[in-house]
């Protein structure tokens, strides 16, 4: 896996993804944003992630690694369709 990532390597793709047209070249994860861009390749560049043992996504800190867990327990789920969530928060906005 290639954990490295050159600051100044931010790439918009405008007609790619409207919505998100910033692409990180390491992961090919999409942001919003180039400063969402640049937070996102702190993982990469600084080596500090927490990884989910249960699927392959990686997060800047342990607290929202705990969150995401939370979706895999399904400690937040809505009832009607079965989504899982990350807090109660978004289940109350989905439902």
């Amino acid at each position: 896996m290639k954990i490295e990532a050159d600051s100044n390597d931010i790439t918009e793709h405008p007609h790619d993804d409207k919505s998100r047209p910033y692409l990180c070249t390491v992961c090919d994860k999409r942001c919003t944003g180039k400063e969402s861009l640049k937070q996102h390749k702190l993982i990469h560049t600084t080596g500090k992630f927490y990884p989910c043992s249960q699927c392959e996504k990686r997060f800047k800190t342990q607290y929202y690694l705990n969150k995401h867990v939370n979706i895999h327990s399904s400690k937040y789920k809505c009832t009607e369709c079965g989504k899982c969530f990350s807090d109660s928060q978004k289940l109350t906005v989905h439902r």
